[in-house]
């Protein structure tokens, strides 16, 4: 087996796993929630951020986004190195 081949194996048997089956929904509803509500024009923001026109939305909205791809990718490489810490291979 290449290196590619087993990398790729790998992937899918972590991607496919039961944690991943409940982190990637909820950063899915995340963005689009997050897209969604910043798109409301009374939306109560923090830190007096006002958005009043299509380009301020797009921005806050990618922050958003931004945040949770962050969050979303901390929580997937702790998710690969504990289950790989548990199983002895670390």
């Amino acid at each position: 087996m290449s290196a590619l081949g087993l990398g790729w194996h790998i992937m899918k048997e972590r991607l496919g796993a039961g944690r991943m089956m409940v982190i990637w929904p909820l950063l899915t509803i995340f963005i689009l929630f997050a897209s969604w509500g910043l798109s409301d024009p009374k939306a109560n923001l923090p830190a007096s951020i006002v958005v009043d026109s299509a380009y301020d939305v797009m921005y806050v909205a990618s922050a958003f986004i931004l945040f949770s791809a962050t969050m979303g990718a901390v929580l997937i490489s702790f998710d690969g190195v504990s289950r790989d810490r548990l199983s002895g291979v670390f």
